[in-house]
């Protein structure tokens, strides 16, 4: 099949540190035979046309270089959020994006549209007679149906995800909230991870080292690492070598480095800022134990999933994360990890001193969360099930 695949998060350049989920999976289906064709928002240094990987990318332009600023540094909605002036982008970037699409599917013959996020890919490409009798799938990923307070995007989720042929969504907790608010139902199937790539670190490398704690991610409203530096606080009470490290950039950090400095907690804290997601398996080599501090933003966005507790996992790290989103699909508590409730250091501290501590439960929580991993979340598990999907819309 010729599938033309809609989305705002794709990596601009080789070794680009944007979540790699859509082009994974994009290039999982072009080894399935399909003849995929990305399109993303353009951004400076990037191309507009080229061959990525077996991927054939297009990216549409939406303003200047200097101001197409709406991706890549977040996502869309968190961008805005930082700074309102971007709104100001958003008309001409939903123009550029249908003009886009209607271009490319006027000319390309595609069998099916694939639309990650409901909003705004899923809205635009669900506008009439822009797909014609083209298929469309949309694949809801978190802040799209979460973050969905409001007058208006309620109607643009319902507006979507009812013309399309199908909607898939990353976890049980987003598929019953897209049912909620839009009347349709959904097949869950979650985004995947290398677990090659990260199985070849399952065990810990460098233990004289202290007790290593890790957070992967975002430094943003809804993963709240600063309840993890808090915590942090109480660990080290208990465990003086133990040390936080902290991958990730973003507009909570001067905030997070200035809680650690109140906390006293001096080099027990390390920010490392983005990495590009190959060098992650060292990281999580170095890990005694992964955090997910995560909460529910005060917009209603939280976790669709949380693809860093998979890749953590994969790599045989014990997990404690917070139960909220589509956390527990990954994070089973006692059993795949440990889940705490949302906003409370004490609680966070208590689970993080367990994994670190308890002789017996680390190594069983490893073993039974890898094995989860890979049974459920394999890239190549996940390729399968939207190969058949998309197949069976063919057949159909």
């Amino acid at each position: 099949m010729r599938l033309l695949v809609a989305t705002s998060t794709f990596p601009r350049w080789e070794g680009d540190t944007v979540p790699p989920f859509v082009h994974r999976l994009s290039q999982g289906l072009a080894a399935k035979g399909h003849d995929v064709h990305v399109l993303a928002p353009h951004a400076m240094g990037a191309r507009s046309t080229e061959e990525f990987d077996g991927l054939t990318v297009h990216r549409f332009r939406y303003g200047p270089s200097k101001l197409e600023s709406l991706c890549y540094q977040g996502g869309i909605l968190e961008n805005l959020r930082e700074n309102p002036k971007r709104w100001s982008l958003l008309p001409s970037f939903l123009a550029a994006e249908y003009m886009a699409i209607a271009r490319l599917v006027s000319t390309g013959r595609f069998d099916a549209i694939h639309a990650h996020w409901v909003v705004p890919q899923g809205f635009v490409a669900a506008l009439p007679r822009l797909v014609g009798k083209t298929p469309l799938v949309i694949s809801a990923h978190g802040a799209d149906v979460f973050a969905s307070r409001g007058m208006l995007r309620p109607r643009l989720l319902k507006f979507a995800a009812q013309r399309a042929a199908a909607c898939t969504a990353n976890s049980t907790a987003m598929q019953t909230e897209l049912r909620r608010q839009t009347g349709v139902d959904s097949t869950v199937i979650p985004m995947g991870v290398d677990t090659t790539l990260f199985a070849g670190n399952a065990a810990k490398d460098g233990a004289g080292e202290g007790h290593r704690v890790l957070f992967v991610g975002r430094l943003a409203e809804k993963k709240r690492v600063i309840y993890l530096v808090r915590a942090m606080a109480r660990v080290r009470a208990a465990l003086p070598d133990a040390t936080l490290v902290i991958v990730g950039d973003g507009p909570d950090r001067a905030q997070l480095e200035a809680e650690a400095d109140l906390m006293g907690l001096g080099d027990g804290v390390k920010f490392v800022g983005a990495v590009p997601n190959t060098e992650l398996p060292a990281y999580y080599a170095q890990a005694d134990v992964f955090v997910a501090p995560s909460v529910v933003g005060r917009n209603g966005d939280t976790e669709g999933l949380g693809v860093v507790l998979l890749e953590a996992a994969a790599a045989g790290v014990p997990l404690v994360a917070s139960d909220v989103g589509g956390i527990p699909d990954i994070v089973q508590h006692e059993q795949t990890g440990l889940l705490v409730e949302p906003e409370d250091p004490e609680a966070l501290a208590a689970s993080i001193l367990r994994v670190l501590t308890d002789r017996d439960l680390a190594p069983r929580l490893s073993d039974s969360g890898r094995q989860h991993v890979n049974e459920r979340f394999s890239w190549g598990t996940v390729v399968d099930r939207f190969d058949d999907l998309f197949s069976s819309l063919r057949s159909g």
